[in-house]
């Protein structure tokens, strides 16, 4: 796969997870409810055999860290920021580190 169209799919990737953060904004408080969002109303899923060909998770978790890192359609709810927040913090810490 092309350099080029790894990005045109990232950003596809970003753009849906964007949507669905303006659109469902309990979702920004939750990876695992953006998933969910995400696999229901973009890839279609239905059952659990759906989820073999459904966006990987890191995917969809990547893409609303993109967003975050930008400033944008951060979580709603202070404790859900505060800790995301430290675990940055953390491990820009611990990169510097290495």
């Amino acid at each position: 796969m092309g350099k080029s169209m790894l990005q045109s799919i990232k950003k596809s990737t970003r753009s849906k997870v964007r949507d669905i953060l303006m659109d469902y904004p309990e979702t920004r408080n939750s990876d695992r409810l953006l998933r969910l969002t995400y696999w229901t109303h973009i890839d279609g899923v239905t059952s659990l055999d759906d989820l073999m060909t459904a966006t990987c998770p890191e995917s969809i978790r990547r893409a609303r860290q993109w967003w975050n890192e930008r400033g944008f359609l951060l979580a709603t709810d202070p404790e859900v920021l505060k800790r995301r927040k430290q675990f940055n913090k953390e491990m820009k810490k611990g990169i510097t580190k290495i």
